[in-house]
Parts: C-alpha cells; structure tokens; sequence
C-alpha cells in the first residue's frame, strides 16, 4: 500500500457500475496530481463516498491506496477497505 500527497485536479466522476456477476456498485474517480505527475485515483463502493466528497484544489494524503491497471489500461491508485483519504491545510 502507498501513502501519497498530491492536490485534486479534476472534480470527482461518480457513476453506477454493473459488475460481472450483476450487482450494481458505485464508483467514483478523479485526478490528482504533484510536481511528478498526475494519475486517477478511484474508490469502489463504500470508498466511492471519499472521493466524491473532494473540491479540485484539495490538498489530500491518501494512506493505504494500491496502484495497478485501471479501466483505460493505464496505471491508477485504487483505495481499499481499510484506505484513509485526509485532507492537508
């Protein structure tokens, strides 16, 4: 799991996901960012409601997120059950 600090630069996306097995989850993403680079963050389900309560300009540390492929076959960060967003003043 890593710990990242970056800043919200794109409002959060949410919409309903008809998974594979046929259960409608929520999910949520967004684009952060930090003088290296930018990459999504996405939250499924019960941490969709983190990322969706984020304002672009929000400085965040996100604590317990996983990176791996996402939807658009590139790298994203993905919370996790047990994942913490905060914010930073």
């Amino acid at each position: 799991p890593y710990i990242i600090e970056a800043i919200v630069l794109q409002s959060p996306n949410t919409s309903e996901i008809t998974t594979k097995s046929g259960e409608n989850v929520t999910v949520s993403d967004t684009l952060i960012g930090d003088d290296t680079g930018e990459i999504r963050l996405t939250g499924w389900r019960e941490q969709s409601r983190l990322i969706s309560k984020l304002v672009v300009g929000n400085r965040i540390k996100v604590i317990g997120a996983v990176a791996g492929m996402g939807r658009e076959n590139k790298i994203e960060i993905t919370l996790k059950g047990f994942s913490e967003i905060r914010k930073i003043n």
